[in-house]
């Protein structure tokens, strides 16, 4: 076993054994080899060409360690690609690293606007989508008060609302990457918190993506979450807003059986007797019994009811 792999608290029990000489000896030992080797190893991290050791860096959140990499960077005359300083404040922000954006923006020079892909994301997008997908308040606060676009838009056509609303399920981000910091990644379920701070800057409630033509309203339905559905309508969501396939919020609402927004979504107007392109109305596909009632009560019809009862007119 390494002396380096040792626990602090037992080197420093070791230390206590040893006479001032020795353990002066091994202070300047390891002084020495920090100074020997320390621009060895930064050599070796700039000669990467993925340039690994400044991600490493800036998962760390270590400033002082990024600005040897760089000024060593400079003597050398290696180059950094913006790519790669774009891929820092990414990678900054999977690791809740909100106090260093501002010095990997203003003094490494990463664009707040890239698109940036990783491990975890399907498509390139950009800092703030990130942090709203994390519910990471501070991060998406600090990211706007930056100069974020509110309405960007990533390379899959989402928008910041979209992610927002939409919380997948993460591992952790450090496992089996290079840069690993042995820290797991917390993604905070902070919806509500990052939709306020979005929609306070402006961001546009009706942006449809391209794959179902579904807004965050319609996002929000499909989990039946009431309390970010209620927001988006008092910013003036469109209710009665349909994807590719004609299914509303209250198709969706209904489908997930949860009452309490289907029972929301009801007294803000939306219409119970809306058909999707297969003729079903939110009745059709409601998945519980109270769900039923809520419908029933606000006189909804099924979609062969209702087909009777215009057959009638």
């Amino acid at each position: 076993m390494f002396l380096t792999n040792l626990p602090s608290e037992l080197i420093i029990v070791i230390a206590d054994f040893l006479r001032p000489k020795d353990l002066n000896a091994l202070v300047k030992t390891a002084s020495s080899f920090a100074n020997l080797l320390g621009l060895r190893l930064l050599d070796r991290g700039l000669a990467d060409p993925k340039l690994e050791i400044l991600l490493w860096a800036a998962a760390k959140g270590d400033e002082k360690i990024i600005s040897k990499i760089l000024t060593r960077a400079q003597h050398k005359r290696v180059n950094i690609p913006p790519q790669v300083k774009d891929s820092m404040l990414m990678t900054a922000v999977l690791h809740n690293r909100v106090g260093h954006l501002e010095y990997l923006i203003r003094t490494v020079g990463a664009n707040l606007s890239a698109m940036v892909s990783h491990k975890y994301s399907l498509l390139p997008r950009a800092a703030l989508h990130e942090a709203a997908e994390q519910g990471n308040k501070a991060a998406t606060q600090k990211l706007l008060e930056l100069g974020a676009v509110v309405n960007a838009i990533d390379a899959g056509g989402l928008s910041s609302l979209h992610y927002a609303v939409w919380k997948p399920e993460r591992e952790d981000a450090s496992e089996g990457e290079a840069w690993d910091t042995d820290e797991e990644l917390e993604y905070g379920v902070n919806s509500i918190a990052i939709l306020r701070l979005l929609l306070g800057h402006g961001a546009l409630t009706e942006v449809v993506e391209p794959d179902r033509q579904q807004t965050p309203l319609l996002w929000a339905s499909i989990d039946g979450d009431t309390e970010a559905i209620s927001l988006l309508l008092d910013h003036g969501a469109n209710i009665a807003a349909s994807d590719d396939e004609g299914c509303t919020a209250l198709h969706f609402a209904a489908e997930s059986g949860k009452h309490e927004t289907v029972q929301l979504l009801v007294d803000k107007g939306a219409d119970a007797f809306a058909f999707d392109y297969s003729a079903y109305t939110p009745l059709d596909v409601a998945a519980s019994a109270s769900v039923r009632k809520i419908l029933r009560q606000a006189g909804a019809l099924t979609g062969a009811e209702l087909g009777r009862e215009l057959e009638r007119l």
